[in-house]
């Protein structure tokens, strides 16, 4: 393409991105992301992260990481992105630290409760209390916290933390317990080897304390 000097439009280039992005084709997305660059086409924050989500479907953060950081105005996806990659790579301290600088950069309400979540979840394999404790305060006074699947990660994050009291504490204010809330805390339980809980729990379940699906 480069020795025709043919102009090509953003949609085919779109295109070319999705397949790249879709094969899991890293040699592909390193030469259609070098013809880009050559072609002297500008690209916008949209193309910009469809760069960003190919380098890490293809599972090269160093690339996603160039891209990310040559983005000027970047939004949430941006951010998004390179953060769902680090974790993907179990790459969690870079995923924080990521994190931490969006919350720099970005209206805290922008924020995705998944990417908490993923956060939540950072925090307990790398044994980072502080943080998750602190994201808890922060979802408080967002008002926000209950909704799923964020009382599982926090019932997690107590549980392996041993917290069980913190944990407790999330379970009773949910007016409904789902099969995925129930299991978080049959583990803290067990892992905490709160036994008599455990079958308690169980014979709670059996009676219909499991009211959602």
């Amino acid at each position: 393409m480069d020795g025709l000097s043919v102009t090509i439009s953003p949609d085919i280039y779109i295109s070319l991105i999705k397949e790249c992005t879709k094969n899991g084709d890293l040699a592909g997305a390193l030469e259609l992301h070098k013809h880009i660059r050559r072609s002297g086409l500008r690209p916008g924050l949209h193309l910009l992260n469809r760069f960003l989500l190919m380098f890490v479907s293809c599972g090269c953060l160093v690339s996603a990481r160039k891209v990310f950081e040559g983005v000027l105005q970047r939004d949430v996806s941006s951010w998004a992105l390179l953060i769902v990659g680090y974790m993907d790579k179990g790459e969690y301290e870079e995923a924080m630290t990521q994190f931490v600088r969006m919350l720099c950069c970005i209206n805290v309400s922008e924020v995705p409760l998944w990417i908490v979540v993923c956060i939540l979840k950072a925090c307990v394999h790398c044994a980072y209390k502080d943080l998750g404790e602190q994201l808890h305060g922060w979802l408080l006074k967002q008002g926000s916290g209950g909704e799923n699947p964020l009382p599982r990660s926090l019932i997690d994050f107590y549980g392996k933390f041993k917290y069980p009291e913190c944990a407790n504490i999330i379970f009773q204010q949910l007016s409904s317990h789902n099969s995925a809330i129930w299991m978080a805390k049959l583990a803290y339980d067990y892992s905490g080897h709160q036994y008599d809980t455990v079958f308690s729990n169980f014979r709670e379940i059996e009676t219909g304390g499991n009211s959602e699906e």
